[in-house]
């Protein structure tokens, strides 16, 4: 069975829809269903020359599934992707089945006005994909989403899997650790909000370093290097380890994630599309995270131990515990293993498209 992921700008130095769907394309194909990964290149050719291109490839796919792949800035170079409607109505012409993979579906406040009116803009374009689509998947539960109000029905929850290589996922080599203990730390917003993000992560490590004295730091991921001229001094002084990583193949990160003995969020609260904290659920490694116990139901299965948003102090005694009680770690590592297992491996998320793509008793090509 051919299906189609559609997919629109590149994003660079690294594509996380794009390996998203690398690897839910190899665990479908246990499914007897053999995606196909298409661009739109309207970023290099522009849209009109996209359009045509798009009316052209796209005459042969009546009848198949497409899972047209959105996130705002794969669509548009401000955050305002009108035009995937135009691609979305285009699909429907040509009478496909579209489902649209709603990647991000909790949009961050950010203040200012016109981040306000982009942020509305943003929803109600979502609201209308998933109003004219076939099928609409969302990485969040649909209870958690607060703009699919007309069409909630056609919203199914898939959860993402882990953008690293499934062979070496699992229970492979971590074991707890002796000294330094190292914390890891994926990727740091840039703008407003990286300050904020060192901030915390200087006063963990101030905290932590009181309880374990020989503490390691790892930050790697996008816009790590940039924070680094922020925290090496701090650190410095503090006598706490750093390594900066930036920007890691998907087997460097595996192999630096199972380095760790604990894996630190600090890009806001915890929620179940984060690719950096799933790659740790796979790796077993223990998250310290802010968030809630019973929001989010598929987190509340993995190893995580929550803070309150917003409170250091728990943030830091909370890291202080994985790092110190050895039971703790193990229950954790478990949890992790098991919540992989069952929910966030991309057996377990191609089981669910297999349900809608190709249910039982669909003939097949």
């Amino acid at each position: 069975m051919k299906v189609i992921a559609l997919l629109g700008r590149r994003d660079e130095p690294a594509d996380g829809v794009a390996d998203y769907c690398s690897y839910l394309a190899q665990a479908l194909k246990t499914h007897n269903i053999d995606p196909e990964i298409v661009h739109v290149p309207w970023a290099e050719r522009g849209w009109r020359d996209a359009m045509h291109w798009l009316s052209r490839e796209s005459r042969n796919w009546t009848g198949q599934w497409v899972l047209l792949q959105y996130t705002a800035m794969a669509w548009s170079r401000r955050g305002l992707p009108f035009r995937v409607l135009a691609v979305e109505r285009m699909l429907l012409k040509r009478g496909v089945k579209c489902a649209v993979v709603f990647h991000d579906v909790i949009l961050d406040p950010l203040p200012g006005f016109h981040n306000r009116i982009r942020r509305k803009i943003q929803y109600w374009i979502m609201a209308r994909l998933l109003s004219r689509a076939t099928q609409g998947i969302s990485t969040i539960a649909p209870d958690q989403l607060r703009w699919p109000h007309s069409s909630p029905g056609k919203l199914v929850f898939i959860p993402i899997g882990a953008n690293i290589p499934a062979e070496f996922t699992g229970e492979k080599g971590l074991t707890p650790h002796g000294q330094p203990k190292t914390i890891g730390i994926f990727c740091i917003s840039g703008g407003n909000y990286r300050p904020r993000e060192v901030k915390e992560i200087l006063f963990v490590a101030e905290q932590a370093k009181a309880r374990v004295p020989e503490l390691q730091l790892e930050i790697f991921g996008r816009g790590a290097e940039e924070a680094a001229s922020l925290l090496q001094e701090p650190l410095r002084k503090l006598d706490v380890k750093f390594r900066l990583r930036g920007v890691l193949p998907a087997e460097e990160i595996t192999r630096t994630l199972k380095s760790l003995d604990a894996f630190l969020c600090v890009r806001g609260e915890m929620s179940p599309n984060r690719g950096s904290a799933l790659a740790a659920i796979a790796c077993g490694v223990p998250i310290i995270a802010f968030g809630q116990q019973g929001r989010y139901k598929e987190l509340d299965a993995a190893g995580i131990e929550f803070a309150p948003w917003g409170s250091l102090k728990s943030l830091a005694d909370a890291t202080i515990r994985v790092l110190t009680d050895a039971t703790l770690w193990q229950e954790l590592r478990e949890r992790n293993r098991r919540a992989h297992a069952e929910i966030f491996s991309w057996d377990a998320v191609a089981a669910r498209y297999a349900a809608i793509l190709n249910p039982p008793g669909t003939p097949t090509e």
